[in-house]
């Protein structure tokens, strides 16, 4: 089944630069969709249009047929977790955090509190919860902000959509590895933007690739796990979009 449409979707910034042109696809429900492009090639103004913090130029977006620009309660199925966390958390502790959404809608701090705690233990971070962001390593305030979209979806997340934007930037390689293996196992609908094609090759069903705001190469449609993979070993095709070849398929490794 269907979760996500995206279609004709274009948006210009104030100064009139494209960001996003006419980008059309599908993400089905459970699945895990990795956006692939260089930098400035538009993927965090997807993710951001998608969770709807913008209106787009042109075209729509929607879940289960319903539009989230035309029915709010839409936008509440969705949540973003931004390249650097530290632009998400800002309470003093990680469980509030992850309750703050929840403690915003008017639930109960106790109610709050014990979803943020389920919240972190789907991520395996229940021991950080007492804890200040600014005391976590890197892979823990990812783990945190993940966790506090998570919360807000408010118990059963497969039908819900988290928008993960460069989760793997700056991690080192356990952090990394962990991260992933968190990723992988939620139930819900994943859509990553990220230039780690190892990632993408290791948790992802299908890959789209942007470029200068236009799909140049779109698997989500293809129905096989293994086209997007080819696509990942093609080093032509992945230099022509600014991109390189996975660091386990690079022969000098």
């Amino acid at each position: 089944m269907t979760s996500l449409v995206v279609s004709g979707l274009s948006y210009d910034y104030e100064d009139g630069f494209r960001a996003l042109d006419n980008v059309t696809f599908e993400v089905q429900k459970g699945s895990c969709l990795c956006v692939a492009g260089a930098n400035g090639s538009g993927k965090s103004t997807l993710l951001q249009l998608i969770a709807g913090c913008m209106k787009p130029a042109e075209g729509d977006i929607r879940m289960d047929g319903i539009s989230i620009f035309r029915d709010k309660t839409k936008s509440s199925n969705t949540g973003i977790v931004f390249q650097e966390p530290d632009n998400q958390l800002f309470m003093p502790t990680v469980w509030e955090d992850a309750a703050f959404a929840l403690l915003k809608k008017g639930m109960s701090i106790a109610g709050a509190k014990e979803a943020a705690l389920a919240a972190l233990k789907m991520v395996d971070a229940e021991y950080i919860a007492e804890r200040p962001s600014y005391k976590l390593s890197g892979g823990e305030k990812q783990r945190a902000a993940i966790a506090s979209v998570l919360s807000s979806f408010q118990g059963d997340i497969t039908n819900k959509v988290i928008l993960i934007d460069e989760p793997t930037a700056s991690l080192d390689p356990l952090a990394r590895k962990k991260l992933i293996a968190i990723i992988k196992q939620l139930s819900c609908t994943r859509i990553i933007a990220t230039h780690d094609l190892d990632m993408a090759l290791d948790i992802c069903d299908a890959v789209l690739f942007l470029f200068k705001g236009k799909i140049v190469s779109d698997c989500t449609t293809a129905g096989s796990c293994s086209f997007s993979k080819n696509l990942l070993s093609d080093e032509q095709f992945l230099q022509s979009i600014g991109l390189e070849l996975p660091l386990c398929k690079q022969k000098n490794l």
